[in-house]
């Protein structure tokens, strides 16, 4: 992950893996927001940018086994958060912000303000300030880089 992008992950309500028809209706919504995918390794689908904004989705032989999203923080995301939102309201999921371990409902604004309160957004609004706060953080006594 790049330091300005923002990672969630959709959690489901119920069964870990999605049904087939839950897999075709999120296809479907990805490829009217970011066009089609390409293979990132085998049984990994990547709809957007690979540096960029971009959903991942992770398959078994017959299901999907996880949807995520990275954010780029200094684009323009509105289209996507609103496709991310339809679609985990859909299918009655919601998201795990990775970075601060919490649950985020399925609102445009929700998402938005974590992301605008996420390190990636640290990053994007000021990148000198957050490689010093970074270099200070790794200086510090018993800290180690190995």
């Amino acid at each position: 992950m790049a330091a300005w992008q923002f990672d969630l992950i959709l959690v489901t309500a119920g069964e870990a893996m999605l049904s087939v028809s839950e897999s075709r209706a999120i296809q479907e919504s990805l490829m009217t927001c970011f066009g089609s995918p390409w293979l990132m390794l085998e049984n990994w689908l990547v709809y957007g940018t690979e540096n960029g904004t971009r959903v991942d989705l992770l398959f078994d032989e017959t299901d999907i086994l996880e949807v995520s999203a990275r954010l780029n923080v200094g684009a323009d995301n509105e289209k996507v958060l609103d496709a991310l939102c339809a679609m985990a309201r859909q299918l009655d999921c919601h998201y795990l912000d990775e970075q601060a371990k919490q649950r985020l409902l399925p609102e445009k604004e929700v998402l938005l303000q974590a992301m605008m309160s996420s390190k990636a957004a640290g990053f994007v609004k000021n990148p000198n300030r957050y490689i010093d706060r970074l270099a200070a953080a790794t200086a510090k006594p018993g800290n180690s880089q190995g």
